[in-house]
């Protein structure tokens, strides 16, 4: 017999976020304030990994996997940088 896994709260609460945000029921003030809330979160999110992060650590894997790092945020860089001048 399989188990079906529990799905957790913070999931069922975004996809009714969702699907209440899909049909435009909530007031526009209250998907402002959501949408700053998960900019916001984004950003601690992703700070908090950069401060996780051991640069004594990212040197013994090798010159390669950092290139490959250093590669891919440039890319990433880029594509943000032309999507931004293309919205203008």
């Amino acid at each position: 017999r399989r188990k079906i896994p529990n799905i957790p709260w913070f999931l069922w609460l975004f996809l009714g976020l969702v699907t209440l945000n899909s049909f435009e029921v909530m007031p526009s003030e209250v998907t402002q304030a959501g949408s700053a809330v998960s900019r916001w979160s984004l950003l601690a999110a992703i700070a908090a990994l950069g401060v996780k992060t051991s640069f004594a650590k990212l040197t013994e894997v090798g010159w390669r996997p950092v290139l490959i790092l250093l590669l891919n945020t440039l890319f990433l860089a880029g594509v943000v940088g032309l999507g931004l001048y293309l919205d203008s």
